[in-house]
Parts: C-alpha cells; sequence; structure tokens
C-alpha cells in the first residue's frame, strides 16, 4: 500500500497470436477516518517485448456502475515499448472503496502473428499520485511473466 492507496494489477498468463490482450491496474482507497483523497497523475505501463498497444480506457466504477471518462495522452516509447499515460488536469479521481468503488486502468495490446512460440516476457506499471512526495515511480508489480503461446485458446477481453 502506498500512502493510502490499495492497487491491484491483472495480466494474462497466456496469451493467443493475433488477437487483443488487456492488462489491468485498479486502485482503490480503503475507507477508514482520515483518509486523504488521491488522484493519479501519470501511469507508464510496461508490456512484454513485441505486443503492440491498442489502446487505453480510463473506467471510474461506484457502485457497480462504470463509467469511461477521459484517458489523458498516451505516448509510447518506441525502444522500449513502454506507454506512459497522463491524465488530464487535476488527475483521475481514485473513488473512496465501498464496496466496490475504483479506478480502473485497462491497457489493451495486439499481439502480432509474428511472435515466436513459447516466447515469454515481463511487464510492470508504475504510477504517480498528486500531492504525495516520494510515490514517483512507484511499482505496482514487477516481472510478472506472460507466456506468448498461440495454442492456448483462453478468452481474452
Amino acid at each position: 500500500m502506498a500512502e493510502n492507496v490499495i492497487f491491484r494489477r491483472d495480466v494474462p498468463t497466456t496469451i493467443e497470436r493475433g488477437l487483443l490482450v488487456t492488462f489491468e491496474n485498479t486502485f482503490f482507497l480503503p475507507v477508514r477516518e482520515g483518509t486523504t483523497p488521491r488522484s493519479i497523475t501519470k501511469v507508464v505501463e510496461h508490456p512484454p517485448a513485441g505486443l503492440v498497444f491498442s489502446g487505453v480506457q480510463v473506467v471510474r466504477s461506484i457502485d457497480h456502475k462504470q463509467e469511461t471518462i477521459e484517458s489523458g495522452t498516451a505516448h509510447v516509447d518506441k525502444s522500449t515499448g513502454a506507454v506512459t499515460v497522463e491524465a488530464p488536469e487535476g488527475g483521475w479521481a481514485i473513488p473512496n472503496w465501498v464496496g466496490t468503488d475504483r479506478l480502473i486502468m485497462r491497457f489493451v495490446y495486439h499481439v502480432p502473428l509474428t511472435t515466436p512460440l513459447g516466447a515469454t516476457g515481463s511487464s510492470n506499471s508504475t504510477f504517480e499520485m498528486a500531492g504525495v512526495d516520494g510515490i514517483h515511480g512507484l511499482k505496482i508489480a514487477n516481472h510478472e511473466i506472460v507466456e506468448l503461446n498461440p495454442e492456448n485458446l483462453l478468452p481474452f477481453s
């Protein structure tokens, strides 16, 4: 937990060539007295090598109702494949965690047909929050193995 932020990262363990795959980062604020409101200002997603960025969706989920909000500006570093998404003015506010309240960022990638069978890679995300010193570049997850295996027929969103 960073300051008073709880985060979760969901990534597929295997993916299929030629399909889209989603990496999801979720941010929560615990409900407790004195919880300070927080906003995410920037997220850098480091996908496994070879995946092609297709888009990002930012969703605010409150009481099981999801609302797509402005996704900000996305830039892809051509040498590393890292995707940097900067929030609009004021950042993306993290809803207070009352049961299901959360901020969700979905990074979507295309898996090229040329991806070698059995290829593996690692991924991680870093994020920055407004008004919190020392949180710049905090890693959400690191070195999660993503096996690129086209023989696996798991459904992906």
